[in-house]
């Protein structure tokens, strides 16, 4: 984990602002190319972290409640989360859920779609007081300033990943197709491998 960091951190400047948390039987490490500092910080495992596009801390409004709603969840078990699965190549296909898969997985998935924003002061901006850009599902607001100009922004993909302790994974994602308007989910399952360096590769 530390060390596939080390490697993105050398070329982070590359992408646009990142947060990225990675793991691996040694402990889970966060690296953002925001952060000034360049910093990688191990985190503890186990402890439930509530990750956004800019900086790990001080958390946003929508991290901090993400946090508490993922805590309250009942983790499925993987083994029934794994009957509902078949592994296939990540990168070429993928399924559309089942139904029982979705039953499932429902809990965690309704995190991804809250919309509770939080109480502003009566001094706020205006654009802070729309508390739309707040939630941790984000609609679809009209941010132009010119009402003939439509620039929209909002949540487009939530994405949620299990993963248990044979590496068995889950990777369900509700994806915004913007060509057509309509949402979509769709599920890949494999077992994940672990990072080895370019040096190692085969």
């Amino acid at each position: 984990g530390q060390e596939y960091l080390e490697h993105v951190r050398e070329e982070d400047e590359l992408y646009p602002g990142f947060c990225l948390i990675v793991g691996d039987g040694k402990g889970m490490y966060v690296h953002s190319n925001r952060d000034p500092t360049k910093s990688i910080e191990q985190i503890g495992c186990g402890s439930t972290i509530g990750l956004t596009n800019t900086l790990l801390r001080p958390g946003w409004f929508k991290s901090e409640r993400g946090v508490s709603l993922v805590n309250s969840l009942v983790v499925p078990d993987p083994d029934v989360l794994a009957s509902l699965a078949s592994d296939s190549d990540f990168r070429k296909s993928h399924t559309a859920p089942s139904s029982a898969l979705k039953d499932l997985l429902a809990p965690a998935l309704a995190v991804l779609s809250d919309k509770v924003t939080p109480e502003f002061p009566a001094d706020s901006s205006s654009y802070d007081k729309a508390g739309q850009f707040s939630s941790i599902f984000v609609p679809a607001v009209n941010t132009s300033p010119n009402p003939q100009i439509k620039k929209e922004y909002g949540t487009r993909c939530s994405i949620a990943i299990f993963v248990d302790n044979l590496n068995r994974t889950t990777f369900y994602e509700h994806a915004l197709d913007v060509e057509s308007g309509q949402w979509h989910d769709r599920v890949f399952h494999f077992t994940a491998q672990p990072y080895a360096p370019a040096s190692e590769r085969s």
